[in-house]
C-alpha cells in the first residue's frame, strides 16, 4: 500500500517482523537516486516496552551489503556513528543484506527494495538484542 503525505513523502509500507522493524518510504529528491536510513539496536532494557523508556533504541554500527536482484554484490556500506547511512544507486531492484554477527544476536532481516529514479528510498533497520 502506498500513501502520499504532505511534502511529497510517499510511504510504501511499515511492518514489524519477528523483532525487526523495517520502514520503507520514498521522497522525490529531483536528483540522484539510492537508499538511506538509520540502523538501531533494541530493546536496550529487559521487560515490557513502555512509552518514554529510559532505554531507547540506540544507533548501531553495522554494515549493509547491497546486492543486485541476481545476488551479485554491488557495494558494502557502513553506518555513521549516529547509525545513519546513505548510498547512491541507479533505479532498479536490490537486496539489502545487513551484516550478521557470528553469535546470532543481535539480528535483523534482509529486504528487497525498489529504487526509483531521482528518489532516495528510506530503509530503517532495528537489530533485535533478544532482551525481553
Amino acid at each position: 500500500m502506498q500513501k502520499t503525505l504532505a511534502g511529497g513523502l510517499m510511504v510504501s509500507f511499515s511492518s514489524v517482523l519477528a523483532g525487526c522493524q523495517l520502514t520503507q518510504s520514498t521522497m522525490n529528491t529531483g536528483g540522484p537516486s539510492g537508499i538511506e536510513g538509520t540502523v538501531t539496536l533494541g530493546p536496550a532494557c529487559p521487560g515490557p516496552a513502555v512509552a518514554r523508556s529510559p532505554c531507547p533504541d540506540r544507533p548501531y554500527p553495522a554494515g549493509l551489503s547491497i546486492e543486485t536482484s541476481g545476488g551479485a554484490l554491488l557495494v558494502h556500506v557502513m553506518t555513521n556513528a549516529d547509525g545513519t547511512y546513505r548510498t547512491a544507486l541507479t533505479p532498479g531492484l536490490y537486496l539489502v543484506v545487513p551484516d550478521r554477527p557470528l553469535s546470532g544476536f543481535p539480528h535483523t532481516r534482509q529486504v528487497n527494495v525498489t529504487v526509483q529514479s531521482k528518489t532516495f528510498t528510506r530503509l530503517d533497520f532495528v537489530y533485535d538484542t533478544g532482551l525481553r
